[in-house]
């Protein structure tokens, strides 16, 4: 099979796998927050407004720590896509290379 050349843009691909990190790392940051404030921040609650504030908050809580680790796994896709992109660009170019001296390679 002739390999093809390979159309990726590795900074795009590095931008939105650092845009992935950063925003997971804040969002992990914001939940941490949010936990330890809890006391300060319904000290003066009562009744069925702290009820559903303590029951939402273990909610908020999962689906955040759940979307942080899509968000790392997402930018983890990005990297190992553009790793594999550079490995296939170096397979055409070595294709082509063979092809103008097919004598270097052995083939």
């Amino acid at each position: 099979m002739t390999p093809r050349p390979v159309r990726f843009d590795h900074d795009a691909a590095e931008e939105a796998a650092n845009q992935l990190l950063v925003t997971a790392e804040s969002l992990v940051e914001a939940l941490s927050v949010l936990e330890a404030d809890r006391e300060v921040v319904t000290e003066d609650w009562q009744g069925r407004f702290r009820t559903t504030f303590d029951h939402e908050l273990g909610r908020t809580v999962l689906g955040g720590s759940f979307l942080a680790g899509t968000l790392q796994q997402m930018a983890a896709v990005i990297r190992a896509r553009a790793l594999q992109a550079k490995a296939a660009q170096a397979l055409y170019e070595q294709w082509l290379q063979d092809q103008e001296d097919p004598g270097v390679g052995g083939r």
